[in-house]
């Protein structure tokens, strides 16, 4: 009984095998087809040019978002000498006065 299941699975490895072998050559690289050969410098400096490019987003957001800062407290120091000048000292201008 051993002999026949033998036989049967080393059958059933060729033929895994071989359709294997038909599903490679069937749907060849993305590369070979087109012709270019991706080498891994090209990758890793594409990488680099990735990095650079999110590296400098990042910075000119942070540069942006410290200039409001600084114009939201000039504003705000402007806005203070504004009150004192016409007497207001709250937060928010009195609603109840006529100037």
């Amino acid at each position: 009984m051993t002999l026949p299941l033998a036989g049967l699975l080393g059958q059933a490895a060729s033929l895994f095998t071989h359709g294997s072998a038909l599903i490679q050559a069937a749907s060849p690289d993305a590369a070979f087809v087109t012709g270019e050969v991706v080498r891994t410098d090209q990758v890793a400096r594409g990488l680099r040019f990735l990095n650079a490019a999110y590296t400098a987003v990042w910075v000119i957001l942070a540069a942006y978002l410290v200039l409001l800062s600084v114009r939201q407290r000039r504003l705000e120091r402007q806005m203070q000498r504004l009150r004192q000048r016409l007497g207001i000292e709250g937060g928010s201008p009195d609603r109840t006065r006529t100037p």
